[in-house]
């Protein structure tokens, strides 16, 4: 019994693997960023596609690339203790900001 449904997984496996291949799924797009603008305490002035996800998945792969202590001290900067304290006019700084230091 196990062995056939083994058999039926792995048949099912294949078909979507074809089904993929014949239509492949368009990847994700990355939200599009303006500079940093040298003063960064002033948000740009388009703050679209910077969500807290997105916040939440930059941080994360910066903090385990070691900016945890920086990450802490921006964010206490910005007046917030967490990312869900950040105030939108600051979302892209900070989004700017972070994606700054995976480019160190």
């Amino acid at each position: 019994m196990l062995e056939s449904e083994i058999v039926k997984l792995r048949e099912a496996v294949e078909a979507l693997t074809a089904a993929l291949e014949k239509n492949p799924v368009a990847a994700a797009s990355t939200p599009t960023v303006k500079e940093v603008p040298k003063n960064q305490d002033e948000p740009p002035k388009n703050q679209d596609g910077v969500t807290i996800e997105t916040l939440k998945d930059a941080a994360l792969k910066a903090s385990r690339a070691g900016h945890k202590a920086a990450i802490r001290a921006k964010l206490a900067e910005l007046g917030a203790s967490k990312l869900q304290d950040i105030s939108p006019k600051h979302s892209v700084v900070f989004y700017n900001w972070l994606n700054t230091l995976e480019a160190k």
